[in-house]
């Protein structure tokens, strides 16, 4: 038992450092913004590859360019009005609804019925802009 005790102990440490307390090498995070959550969960992205965030209710989509050039989605919980106090300094991304934001730089045309055409290369999603946002897109969109 003495001798028991003190190797659980030892591969307990060992097993915790090598499995749950991985380290990150600092250049994995340069030119990333980090996307914090109401948990424990972060998010680490290039702000320039992220196309736009949706939200339902607690959870928002981050639908984003991986490294590849490849659509990925992660799912965050937290608020999309959390989301844009964090984007607050960042003239690139407008929110055009209560449940999205969008980044302009993926916006190819704004439609006569209210709606962005939002894409990258085959992708192209119809936003509709609600009457609270508009004013502001369209100054924005230079309308």
């Amino acid at each position: 038992l003495v001798l028991i005790v003190p190797i659980y102990l030892l591969f307990t440490l060992y097993a915790r450092n090598r499995f749950f307390h991985f380290s990150r090498k600092q250049d994995d995070f340069k030119g990333k913004f980090e996307l914090k959550g109401s948990g424990k969960k972060s998010l680490w992205l290039n702000l320039d590859k992220v196309i736009h965030f949706k939200s339902d209710d607690n959870y928002v989509d981050v639908i984003h360019l991986d490294d590849n050039g490849k659509i990925c989605t992660n799912i965050l919980r937290t608020t999309l009005e959390s989301i844009s106090k964090q984007l607050a300094a960042n003239n690139e991304f407008v929110r055009v609804h209560r449940s999205t934001i969008v980044n302009l730089r993926y916006v190819k045309e704004f439609a006569e019925s209210k709606t962005l055409v939002v894409g990258y290369n085959e992708l192209e999603l119809m936003i509709n802009v609600s009457n609270t946002y508009l004013p502001k897109v369209k100054k924005l969109l230079s309308l």
